[in-house]
């Protein structure tokens, strides 16, 4: 059992780094880096390798199936990672109320688990439906902008798809087909961007999910230390905690009579999977994605409400301070305005030995209440102020009006 209990940390550990190169890898912190180049291999040499692989073996039509199935699979909207959010949902959801449903109660757990676990699984599916389906602030022509241009991260300029202004903080999806406000990411568990509008239901999507499991996670766990108390198989001293509990195998002696033995925890932690294989795979399961989506859930909110930065603009200010050590770009003072400005013009770059112009604090950090009021209560994108020209004749209507009554 230790032997397979290592293994399972091998493959847990294997599977732990590859999503770690796959989410950082391309990030610009690690340019250059040994991460970079790990990433490089994982995403090009080593497909490439099999692409000619298969070449040789299958021909190069066969190849170009795949590579329109991997197109539609990786660079279109597509429903697939939704529908395993799904079925791990119900799986976990449903192995669960098979197999231990039955046994709240028994264990000695309060019966008002049961309806929290079912309220439990309804927002994970509430949540996750509502995040799929929400606008995440599609930018129109009428769309008013709530942000200026700060010149070093956003500049005055033209999507070239949509043939309108690009507001600032926004940013066109090729996946979605539109520009988004206040745009923070893509993601392909809602298979939609979490921007501007959505970013509540976003956020009660991790939430509701880093719950449901972290709940269901403990209450299986509960269960399956309770049943093995009963069984004898642990023992607690009371005021100690489990940390420090004694685990128990029953096993014949010399003397032909069934008695128990202490083992180790491994061994013990193997015991209570075959006490209870069902709920024991469940826990330890759910007590690894608990902390992944918490910690998520974390970073995104201290991200956007404690730092006002979202995900997409801190991949901008990486990209800023590399142009800026690389000598490609750099920070000048506008005459006309005085604000710091990034540019490439020849004539604004910084003599040798001249101290350079400071990063200037983040433009769009409004601190922690408005930070919090633009991701909990975003404000509406379409609610537009009249042109000048309407309200102008507005404006000349209403004086004639009052003159009239004067007379």
């Amino acid at each position: 059992m230790v032997s397979q209990l290592a293994i399972a940390a091998v493959i847990g550990g294997g599977f732990g780094v590859v999503l770690f190169l796959m989410l950082l890898g391309p990030s610009a912190r690690f340019k250059g880096t040994i991460i970079a180049r790990a990433h490089h291999m994982l995403t090009t040499t080593i497909p490439s390798a099999l692409l000619r692989l298969v070449v040789l073996v299958a021909g190069q039509r066969t190849v170009d199936r795949i590579n329109s199935v991997l197109q539609w699979a990786g660079y279109e909207r597509n429903p697939l990672v939704q529908l395993f959010y799904l079925f791990l949902v119900t799986g976990c959801g449903g192995l669960f109320l098979w197999s231990g449903w039955s046994k709240i109660e028994p264990a000695g757990l309060s019966i008002l688990h049961k309806p929290s676990v079912l309220t439990s699984l309804a927002l994970a599916y509430l949540s996750f439906f509502a995040a799929s389906a929400s606008d995440p602030g599609r930018i129109t022509r009428t769309s008013r902008q709530l942000w200026t241009h700060d010149r070093i991260l956003y500049f005055k300029s033209e999507c070239r798809t949509c043939r309108f202004e690009k507001q600032a903080r926004s940013k066109h999806c090729s996946l979605c087909g539109f520009c988004i406000a206040r745009h923070d990411h893509h993601c392909i568990w809602i298979n939609n961007c979490v921007g501007h509008a959505n970013q509540p239901y976003f956020a009660a999507f991790l939430a509701s999910v880093a719950w449901v499991s972290g709940y269901v996670c403990w209450l299986s766990a509960s269960i399956v230390q309770l049943l093995l108390v009963k069984h004898g198989w642990v023992e607690v001293q009371s005021g100690s905690s489990w940390l420090h509990a004694q685990w128990f195998q029953y096993a014949y002696a010399s003397n032909g009579q069934l008695t128990k033995f202490p083992i180790p925890f491994t061994s013990g932690l193997g015991n209570a999977l075959v006490l209870e294989p069902a709920l024991g795979s469940l826990a330890l399961f759910l007590a690894f994605v608990a902390p992944l989506v918490a910690l998520f859930l974390a970073h995104h909110l201290y991200s956007n409400v404690v730092r006002g930065v979202t995900t997409n603009e801190s991949h901008k200010l990486e990209d800023v301070k590399y142009a800026i050590d690389d000598g490609d770009a750099w920070l000048a003072v506008d005459p006309q305005s005085g604000r710091t400005m990034l540019t490439d013009d020849e004539r604004a770059r910084p003599v040798a030995g001249a101290v350079p112009a400071p990063m200037p604090p983040f433009a769009y950090n409004f601190g922690l209440w408005r930070n919090a009021q633009e991701v909990l209560w975003p404000a509406d994108l379409n609610v537009i102020s009249p042109p000048a020209s309407v309200a102008a004749a507005a404006s000349t209507t209403t004086k004639k009006s009052s003159a009239k009554k004067r007379k």
